[in-house]
């Protein structure tokens, strides 16, 4: 299976959520997962097997077999809080779930996710292709476009999710270019783009494009509990009410 857009990932990720029974779960316990893709058939195993068995790799699917093999290191991160350091536990959460995508991609072989760089570099271009899908797939199904406020910042999303910031950050930038299509929104306009079309503007040019932003701020300002004024000072969208007086939060 190949994910060819955005709405891939949501779509197939979302399904499988809703097969394990965690479709309104924030933080998904991937353990629970592992054992559920067993019961209901999509994995003939799961199994916990010495470190030694798995020196490089903290969880292995055999798309053969369809045996997907997780070492003690990784069950003890994910079996108990408090038992390895939460940027440790966020690591291994991300690493199941990646291991999820091989399950959902379907592609025959002994898959895996590799610990480097250099690891990724002497397998086959079609191999780095699933792996790289494996990974946004894994941020789909940890983070699920349904369940996240757009406006919520990478570190709020991360605790929410038990994601590390990293991946959490990309995610997000994923998450706001859906909805800007679902809003049918336009993307906003680098900073140095306005600052140079308000100057234009200023010396009496018609510039359509600096309307179409001003909406698109006033509207992003609305969701997130703004006033819909620009403000006088700064031309930013960021007023809040206070009483009968109009503060802004970037003036401040």
């Amino acid at each position: 299976m190949i994910f060819r857009v955005d709405e891939d990932y949501e779509r197939h990720s979302q399904r499988l959520r809703s097969d394990l029974g965690v479709a309104d779960r924030f933080c998904v316990d991937v353990l629970y997962c592992a054992e559920r893709l067993k019961k209901i058939g999509r994995i003939a195993d799961f199994k916990i097997v010495d470190d030694e068995r798995l020196p490089r790799d903290n969880a292995k699917y055999n798309g053969i077999e369809r045996i997907l093999l997780v070492p003690q290191r990784t069950f003890r991160a994910l079996d108990k809080i408090g038992n390895v350091s939460k940027l440790e536990r966020r690591h291994h959460r991300f690493t199941l779930a990646h291991e999820f995508a091989h399950v959902v991609q379907e592609v025959p072989g002994d898959r895996f996710r590799g610990p480097s760089g250099a690891l990724a570099e002497r397998i086959d271009p079609k191999t780095r292709i699933d792996e790289i899908q494996a990974n946004r797939f894994a941020a789909a199904f940890l983070i699920p476009y349904n369940l996240v406020d757009p406006i919520c910042s990478t570190e709020h999303l991360s605790e929410l999710f038990d994601v590390n910031i990293r991946p959490t950050n990309i995610r997000r930038e994923q998450i706001l270019k859906l909805n800007r299509r679902v809003t049918h929104q336009p993307r906003a306009l680098p900073q140095v783009a306005i600052n140079l079309l308000r100057n234009l503007e200023s010396q009496g040019f018609p510039v359509r494009s600096l309307e179409i932003e001003k909406l698109r701020q006033r509207s992003a300002a609305k969701a997130a509990g703004y006033e819909d004024i620009e403000c006088g000072k700064c031309g930013n969208f960021t007023l809040r009410r206070d009483g009968i007086l109009l503060k802004c939060d970037t003036c401040r």
